[in-house]
């Protein structure tokens, strides 16, 4: 056993890189962009005349310095929006998460993706299983940010009426 009481460790520069439990945190919209789903890439690769329709809108998402986050802060979480797909079903989930995101950003519209960018706001976030690309988290839902309903560990204090 090596004992470690008297070493100091400085722990503001650890940054967390792995999957974070499920729970609400404060985030930002750090990177967003348009990208061709791999059907539509093969499709354009083999020239088909008419290629598939499939691109989503990817984000980047960072948890903010906000004390809600706890060790979690600056942790990345992604999330792809298929705005653009051949099923209507992707289109309408897709949609109504933009819309998520639209109200936790204050907007009704915006004219770029861009705009959505450096605005605080709550996700909900959940862990996805998948035997193929392991366990990895995924945003639930979005809302406008709110400090306030969080305790000082990163659990949130708030319920919701949200059914998942």
């Amino acid at each position: 056993m090596v004992d470690l009481t008297d070493v100091q460790v400085d722990m503001s520069q650890v940054s967390f890189d792995g999957i974070i439990p499920e729970g609400k945190y404060e985030a930002c919209i750090e990177r967003v962009s348009k990208e061709d789903t791999n059907a539509r890439k093969d499709s354009i690769e083999r020239g088909d005349s008419n290629p598939v329709i499939g691109s989503y809108l990817k984000l980047m998402l960072r948890l903010t310095d906000s004390e809600v986050n706890g060790i979690y802060k600056g942790a990345v979480i992604y999330d792809n929006l298929n705005l653009w797909n051949q099923s209507q079903q992707c289109v309408s989930i897709a949609s109504k998460r933009l819309g998520q995101i639209y109200k936790a950003c204050g907007f009704d519209k915006v004219k770029d993706a861009s705009e959505l960018k450096d605005i605080p706001m709550t996700i909900k976030v959940i862990i996805q299983k998948s035997t193929g690309w392991g366990d990895q988290n995924s945003v639930k839902f979005y809302s406008t940010a709110n400090s306030s309903a969080y305790a000082s560990n990163g659990r949130s204090n708030m319920t919701d009426n949200v059914p998942f």
